[in-house]
């Protein structure tokens, strides 16, 4: 058993004071996600699309809590607002608050990606690529704060955004 144990580091040695690698420790920096679309609409009819009409196009299936109770997806178009499901009884499902209402470049989200777990920052941009087409930039940072799941999240995370996007082209 003790063959299976670290070697204490010499003293003086470049190991002294550093502790052994545990493969569950939680990462120190995960990268930034970003996604992007190029929509051929002009920016302000996107931004409008994206956050004052969410629930005609949010895709319900794979996003939210319980696809088979929501009726609405809401966006609060105001710092301090909300981003929430909205059940068949009437209840309101909070997953992300508003922390920048910057239309027509910016909405900046803090957003939970599952219950009970730290927030990550979400960023969504609107940057026109034309007077008829709109990059809409998806960025998603503070994987890191979620431990060890992190860069599990940050991969499933990729799919999610890339499903909501490929929804906000089928309505624009």
């Amino acid at each position: 058993m003790a063959d299976l144990l670290p070697r204490p580091a010499r003293r003086g040695s470049a190991q002294a004071g550093r502790r052994p690698l545990d493969a569950r420790a939680a990462p120190t920096s995960v990268a930034p996600l970003r996604v992007r679309v190029l929509v051929a609409r002009p920016r302000d009819h996107v931004v409008d699309v994206f956050a004052r009409r969410l629930g005609t196009w949010w895709p319900v299936e794979g996003q939210c809590a319980a696809p088979e109770r929501v009726v609405d997806v809401r966006l609060d178009p105001w710092a301090g607002g909300q981003v929430a499901e909205v059940w068949d009884d009437g209840t309101e499902h909070p997953f992300a608050t508003v922390l920048r209402w910057r239309p027509p470049c910016e909405i900046g989200l803090a957003w939970r990606v599952r219950p009970g777990a730290e927030l990550t920052d979400v960023r969504v941009g609107f940057a026109e690529a034309s007077w008829v087409t709109t990059w809409v930039t998806v960025e998603q940072t503070g994987w890191a704060g979620l431990g060890a799941d992190g860069p599990g999240l940050r991969a499933e995370y990729r799919e999610r955004w890339a499903d909501v996007l490929g929804a906000l082209l089928w309505v624009v």
